[in-house]
């Protein structure tokens, strides 16, 4: 996986799970976007689901009414097995 995350509020810890299982920490100290330069994740055939959880609760952000603590863009996940993935929101 590579992409990159922002902390609304840095600095902070982002926990990249899968499955409900930690596979990654990364950790934003400043107002730049941190890079996920590649994070291995261990996927099961199937459906899967990833989730970013952020160690800073979210703040409200002005002219949004979202509660926000991170921001990730230009999210891939590479497939090392050959195999295609598929991303839904």
């Amino acid at each position: 996986m590579t992409g990159e995350v922002l902390s609304i509020n840095p600095p902070n810890s982002i926990r990249v799970l899968v499955n409900a299982e930690t596979e990654a920490v990364i950790e934003n100290d400043s107002n730049a976007p941190g890079f996920i330069k590649f994070v291995a994740l261990h996927l099961r055939a199937g459906e899967n689901v990833v989730r970013f959880v952020s160690r800073n609760k979210g703040i409200k952000i002005p002219n949004d009414g979202r509660v926000l603590a991170i921001a990730i863009r230009n999210l891939q996940i590479h497939a090392v097995s050959g195999g295609a993935c598929l991303l839904e929101p």
